[in-house]
């Protein structure tokens, strides 16, 4: 594999994303009482049940974050990560120091990484359609909620 697709890849593989719902509107219905003014008790059943939801996509986050950062010390033993990350910042240039790619690829610790990381981003990505799931649900119900009467 060709040096510049590699520091491509090493690069996008290392960034962490994030998942940060803002559900304060959420809270202050349910230390309210408010959220008791809605009739629709699979809406209200839906919005106590959200925060445990997101709780567990934010693990799932937490996971992949933990892979990357455990899995440095591998991309270090063998590529300088200046090589990879002036892939989007060029201003900070190359190493002076080579990169060996090739070595990368056959060192076994970066297969079970990149093995650890599909699996943790796997998850994640399964936790985070099922908050989009129950998100898309309740704004169906909080339409119907509000077209009633």
């Amino acid at each position: 594999m060709e040096s510049d697709s590699m520091r491509h890849r090493l690069q996008n593989s290392s960034y962490r994303w994030t998942f940060d719902p803002i559900n304060g509107a959420l809270r202050s219905a349910i230390s309210s009482g408010d959220i008791h003014l809605l009739q629709n008790d699979s809406l209200i059943d839906l919005l106590f049940g959200w925060q445990d939801l997101v709780a567990d996509a934010k693990e799932n986050e937490q996971r992949c974050i933990a892979a990357v950062i455990a899995s440095r010390f591998i991309v270090e033993k063998h590529i300088r990560i200046l090589n990879y990350r002036s892939v989007y910042l060029a201003e900070i240039g190359e190493s002076k120091f080579p990169s060996d790619y090739q070595s990368l690829m056959r060192d076994p610790l970066f297969g079970d990484y990149l093995g650890e990381r599909y699996i943790s981003m796997d998850d994640a990505v399964g936790e985070l359609n099922q908050v989009k799931k129950q998100n898309s649900l309740i704004l169906e119900l909080i339409k119907i909620e509000l077209n009633k009467d």
